[in-house]
């Protein structure tokens, strides 16, 4: 009994750390592309394209 408690528990530390590290990860790509557009933008801006 309980030690399919414990293989429950295991597979929903297992679930968290995966969202965590999805989220971890999506923040991650929002920043770069933040850095990109920003770059991108300084870019245009220097360059007179608009």
């Amino acid at each position: 009994m309980w030690k399919r408690d414990a293989k429950l528990a295991k597979l929903a530390t297992k679930d968290i750390t995966a969202s965590a590290t999805a989220k971890q990860q999506q923040q991650q790509i929002k920043g770069w592309l933040f850095k990109a557009m920003k770059v991108l933008w300084q870019y245009v801006h220097e360059t007179n394209l608009i």
